[in-house]
């Protein structure tokens, strides 16, 4: 590595092509606490190392934490894990207090290792259970499908009920349950560690039901061992049970074929009389229907013989029938009496009787059309009876044919009926042949499975054992909490620890300030902390920052100091005061100067007014600089304050007066601490840089992402001027220890407090 990669930043600025290095610390006034300033601002005398070598990104640097790092966290939110705990005990308590209490009854079974007893004095000659695995085989058959069924069989349709119905809406992802699924869920088989011996037990709200159903599935792991070894013992038990398994699936089918036939011709909703009895109604219907048809076919032939022949439709009862024209006829009657009666007593033209001839003329006309009209109307109605008569033909003809398929469905029917019945005859005889050929051998067969102890009941309900259930949520509580507390700091990427800065901003850590607490201390007040003495912690943290810059190589020597910071409000302007304050008082000649031409904020946090005085007198104005300056505002130490805000701060300070006024100042005082704009927000300390011998960073705790304050650093480094730490300012005191040298807080608070 070469001389100058081993240059730390405050020697960079040197002109010597070989730094010495730098001397060991003075001994510390007493009462000063150097040690602390020393040993995060000095860095073993690694300052800056250049921000381009800095390893890994954020998810790297995060991922790296050691344990002492998540202690860290942990103690900085435990209220998280309290806040966490307590919910989740609250909850299971108010959960256990209010649940509906559930009984568990449990027994006991004892596996044996024994040979299996074919009777005569005759054994198999085998151990059945002959280590672990054998017998974890038999406690996986105790918890089979099979022994559940054997006990919902044992139960009545009304136990069955009191059983399962408390609980079948309980699943509300997988909706209702079955009755398996529900015994299967409160059942209990547990084997007793390093033993042979199994503990069943069944959970229900009532506590004889849960005694009932453990005694049940004791009783029967119990007979279904022994039926198995009596059927290993007599191959005819085996076959008699292979045919009654095939009779079952047989009549299974059976079963839903039938059910299928009835469901497809829909045999339960229409019998055969009633089918019946609707064909004879619908042909009842169409009689009636063609009784009519066949009517009106005969009077519209009548009318349609007499329209060829030309004969008057008058003369057909249809006709004459309607009530229209049979209105006209009377009346053309009465018109052609009173013309005749009229002829006897008139002459041809006499006006009476044109009148009545003109009148029996329009009374023909209007009968013509009122025949033409009644005409229209029977053939309307002969073509709807037609119409009817034709559709009750069609249904009669559909229903004889469903009358026909039902009757065959129903010859099936009874065929399969017949065929099931049977069937199941013969599946109970197999089943009695079964039991018989079982209960002769079982009298000579014993089983591996006996039971030890029969089911009890304790008179506390299981699901209420408040100990238990609180121990659990204060496991998952704390768990929550712990999850949550990584969460937040993997997802918490804020400057906030002495490791932050120091690793992955690679910046030594020159002082950590206090907050100071309470809205009663004004600007005026924490700009001069270290001038009045009011805190002497953040004293302190200052006389700290001071011992560090005093012993670096360049940092001791350098005249103008330019302090800044990422964002606004990180209290670089108190950070640039009380510096200023802290080197006046150490007898140097101090120059405070407030180059934030954009917002300046020396003269109100010190209770100037800067009405008459600072930069923008001394630039447009053209004031000499010793009116602009405001003297001794401390005992050695001025300051210089920018007057107001300038419309084009850029151009002010790249001007050659500015740099005229620097340059004289350098030979008045022997530091002067510029108070500059934030890196991040505007460029222009970026301009004032190449003026300064150095720079201290100011970074308010927990307020900006590490890598926005690194990419501001990476923008300082390119100004090719050292960069001699970072001062966290803004710590609180309750997580003060948390961040920094617990060790130094404490000892601190041991020495003031018996100090004073």
């Amino acid at each position: 590595m070469s001389e100058k990669e081993n240059l730390t930043p405050a020697d960079a600025g040197t002109s010597t092509p070989e730094a010495p290095p730098p001397p060991a610390p003075a001994p510390a006034p007493a009462g000063y606490g150097y040690g602390y300033g020393y040993g995060y601002g000095y860095h073993n005398g690694n300052y800056g190392v250049g921000l381009s070598d800095i390893a890994g990104n954020l998810s790297e640097t995060m991922q790296s934490r050691s344990l002492g790092d998540y202690i860290t966290i942990f103690r900085e939110r435990i209220w998280y894990l309290i806040l966490s705990v307590f919910i989740v005990l609250s909850g299971v308590l108010v959960y256990t207090y209010n649940i509906v209490p559930e009984y568990t009854a449990q027994g006991r079974v004892q596996v044996l290792r024994q040979a299996l007893n074919l009777g005569l004095g005759r054994t198999t000659g085998e151990m059945q259970v002959g280590g672990q695995d054998d017998f974890l085989t038999q406690v996986e058959i105790m918890t089979s499908e099979q022994i559940i069924n054997r006990v919902v069989q044992r139960l009545t349709q009304a136990e069955l009920s009191e059983v399962v119905d408390p609980y079948r809406d309980s699943d509300f992802f997988s909706g209702p349950l079955s009755a398996e699924e529900v015994i299967a869920r409160h059942r209990l088989v547990q084997p007793k560690k390093s033993t042979f011996i199994v503990t069943v037990g069944y959970t229900h709200r009532t506590k004889e039901i849960a005694k009932k159903m453990t005694d049940y599935f004791i009783d029967e792991i119990c007979k279904y061992n022994m039926e198995i070894r009596a059927l290993r013992a007599n191959p005819a038990i085996e076959t008699t049970r292979q045919k009654i398994e095939n009779l079952e699936k047989k009549i299974e089918m059976e079963r839903q074929e039938r059910v299928e036939l009835v469901r497809r011709e829909n045999l339960l909703e229409l019998d055969m009389g009633t089918a019946a009895s609707e064909l004879s109604d619908i042909n009842r219907q169409l009689d009636a229907e063609k009784k009519n048809y066949d009517d009106q076919l005969a009077i519209i032939n009548e009318i349609d013989k007499a329209k060829r022949e030309g004969n008057s439709l008058l003369e057909q009862p249809a006709i004459t029938g309607n009530t229209h024209v049979g209105a006209l006829l009377s009346r053309r009657a009465e018109q052609r009496i009173a013309i005749g009666s009229m002829l006897e007593r008139y002459a041809e033209k006499h006006p009476e009787l044109i009148r009545a001839k003109e009148q029996l003329a329009a009374t023909e006309k209007e009968l013509d059309k009122a025949v033409a009209k009644a005409e229209a109307e029977f053939n309307a109605s002969f073509v709807a009876t037609k119409r009817r008569y034709e559709s009750a033909k069609q249904r009669a003809i559909e229903k004889m044919a469903k009358l026909q398929k039902m009757r065959e469905a129903s010859t099936q029917l009874e065929t399969l009926t017949a065929q099931l019945r049977n069937d199941e005859e013969l599946l109970q005889r197999l089943r009695i042949n079964l039991e018989d050929q079982s209960l002769s051998l079982t009298t000579t067969s014993t089983s591996i499975i006996q039971p030890l102890d029969m089911a009890s009941v304790p008179n506390m309900p299981s699901n209420k054992n408040f100990l238990l259930n609180a121990l659990f949520a204060i496991v998952a509580g704390t768990a929550i909490g712990a999850g949550v507390i990584i969460l937040l700091s993997f997802l918490d990427d804020r400057v906030k620890t002495s490791k932050d800065v120091e690793v992955f901003l690679n910046l030594p850590l020159l002082a950590s300030v206090k907050r100071i607490r309470g809205r009663k201390n004004g600007l005026v007040e924490k700009a001069t902390m270290v001038a009045s003495g009011n805190n002497r912690r953040v004293t302190e943290s200052f006389i700290s920052l001071y011992s560090a810059l005093k012993i670096g190589e360049v940092s001791r020597t350098a005249k103008v100091i330019a302090v800044t910071s990422t964002t606004p409000s990180e209290g670089k302007t108190f950070i640039s005061s009380n510096v200023a304050e802290v080197y006046a008082s150490n007898g140097e000649r101090v120059l405070l100067l407030d180059a934030d031409l954009r917002l300046p904020n020396i003269a109100r946090s010190l209770g100037l007014d800067d009405s008459a005085i600072g930069i923008r007198h001394y630039i447009e104005d053209n004031a000499p600089i010793e009116e602009c300056i405001v003297k001794d505002f401390i005992p050695d130490m001025d300051v210089l304050p920018a007057g107001s805000a300038f419309k084009n701060p850029t151009r002010v300070i790249n001007s050659k007066k500015f740099l005229e006024m620097l340059s004289q100042l350098r030979e008045r005082y022997d530091r002067i601490i510029i108070d500059t704009p934030p890196i991040a927000a505007v460029s222009d300390i970026l301009n004032i840089l190449p003026n300064c011998d150095g720079v201290i960073f100011t970074i308010k705790f927990n307020a900006n992402p590490r890598l926005l304050v690194r990419n501001s650093l990476r923008r300082l480094e390119d100004a090719k001027v050292p960069i001699f730490g970072a001062v966290l300012n803004q710590m609180p005191r309750r997580t003060e220890h948390f961040y920094t040298d617990k060790s130094y807080a404490n000892s601190y608070s041991q020495y003031y407090g018996s100090a004073e």
